[in-house]
């Protein structure tokens, strides 16, 4: 291997190992600030074992339920989404190489499917809404695969 790709492999481990350090202090963070949403989140993108389940658990559920809401969320502007707005979603997350139920892959792609129907920012317990690019990976995943669901159930197809 020559040197300079070596010394490049080399520098973005060390990027990653930083990142990666920096994500794992927020999780340590919010579990010290019992922030369960935060924590369980966290958890996902990092792919780590929770140490605290209940914990875990019950940020699932608050992630469960706010990505739920975002399914009423006006894709078209006129109220509650249209069962060919949901059909739409569905063709546009099947004809596409999303792999949907990885919560961290296709990040870019997934932002663009979400501002594409009309997802400009996502609720982000204590923040209020954030801009996607400002979203987490696994907060981002996990609405995808929300809204993606919920369009299965709207239009009477299995998820």
């Amino acid at each position: 291997m020559n040197q300079k790709l070596e010394r490049e492999l080399i520098r973005m481990d060390a990027v990653r190992q930083s990142h990666f350090n920096n994500l794992n202090r927020q999780r340590v963070d919010a579990l010290g600030r019992r922030d369960a949403s935060s924590y369980s989140s966290l958890c996902d993108e990092l792919g780590l074992e929770p140490e605290d389940l209940g914990l875990y658990e019950r940020g699932q559920v608050d992630l469960d339920r706010n990505l739920s809401s975002y399914s009423q969320r006006k894709f078209s502007g006129r109220g509650r989404v249209s069962r060919r707005e949901y059909e739409q979603f569905i063709r546009d997350v099947d004809n596409s190489k999303i792999r949907l139920w990885s919560m961290l892959s296709d990040i870019p792609e997934k932002i663009v499917l979400l501002k594409r129907f009309g997802y400009n920012q996502l609720r982000v317990n204590g923040k209020g809404f954030v801009s996607l690019e400002e979203c987490n990976h696994s907060r981002i995943g996990h609405a995808v695969m929300n809204i993606y669901r919920s369009a299965k159930r709207a239009t009477g197809l299995r998820p």
